[in-house]
């Protein structure tokens, strides 16, 4: 509790650091995920890009944790190489898209547990809740996964300057099931690098 109550001041003090100086540059703590998604729905494979960006407690801590809270925005484009891709709307509308790419947008709620640990790495069971829209379709969807990285903590501050929280690198799988137009539910697999950034403020 001490950490974090340091972690609390820090992230209290960041105006009044950044008035101090003019020049000031401030770099917001992030966890930022992107990789590759596919899908097999009747006789087609569908693939693509999935990416995300959130802030999490294992990313502005910068200490050992056990346990990881996230929110934030998810994102995906995807398609089917050998037709244009469809959606059917409820009251039976086809819709296709022009370029020939189904898109999704929305927000996450992720919930992560430390399942191993080293001095600098650790590995993650993490569960996500999706609310998003399938070209302009309301969707819902989860997630399930495993991610392994290798992180260091910082928490310092000084002249104008402050950092605080992690940085990281890690690898990812997951699978994920989600509502896409007349594909009901779909479940999909994707694997993907993750990149955790501290709060920094540089001051000038």
């Amino acid at each position: 509790m001490r950490a974090a109550g340091i972690v609390l001041a820090v992230l209290l003090a960041v105006p009044a650091s950044a008035r101090a100086g003019n020049d000031a540059i401030g770099v917001p703590p992030a966890k930022v995920d992107f990789g590759y998604l596919t899908f097999k729905a009747g006789d087609h494979v569908y693939g693509g890009g999935q990416w995300m960006i959130g802030l999490n407690w294992a990313t502005i801590y910068p200490k050992k944790t056990w346990l990881d809270v996230g929110i934030g925005y998810v994102g995906a484009a995807f398609a089917d190489p050998l037709e244009e891709p469809r959606i059917v709307t409820p009251k039976g509308t086809l819709i296709r898209e022009p370029d020939g790419v189904i898109h999704l947008n929305g927000g996450y709620l992720e919930l992560s547990a430390r399942v191993a640990q080293g001095s600098h790495w650790r590995t993650w069971f993490s569960t996500r809740g999706e609310i998003s829209s399938v070209n302009g379709i309301a969707s819902l969807g989860g997630a399930v996964r495993v991610s392994t990285e290798v992180w260091g903590g910082v928490l310092e501050g000084g002249n104008h300057s402050i950092a605080c929280g992690v940085f990281a690198l890690g690898m990812w799988v997951e699978a994920s099931t989600r509502e896409l137009g007349d594909r009901a539910l779909v479940t999909a697999a994707s694997a993907g690098m993750s990149v955790r950034i501290p709060l920094l403020v540089i001051g000038g």
